[in-house]
């Protein structure tokens, strides 16, 4: 949020005689960063769910498989 009220401040402010261009890439970043860091965790849980649901499935298949081996 922080990136965008920069942004719109230099807009507002300076982009006519271009003048503070350091406050453009400052607010860029500070908008773009949390766009990557909510991407990354909701990648990781993902990944994280993918495991978990082989693991689990894994443990199904050799519980069952127990099972038919054990004599009536």
């Amino acid at each position: 949020m922080g990136g965008g009220v920069i942004l719109t401040w230099w807009s507002s402010k300076f982009h006519t005689s271009n003048r503070q261009l350091w406050m453009v890439p400052l607010g860029l970043i500070l908008v773009v960063t949390p766009i990557i860091i909510c991407l990354a965790i909701l990648l990781e849980s993902y990944n994280h769910r993918e495991i978990d649901d082989h693991h689990n499935l894994e443990c199904v298949s050799k519980d069952s498989s127990q099972d038919l081996e054990r004599p009536f």
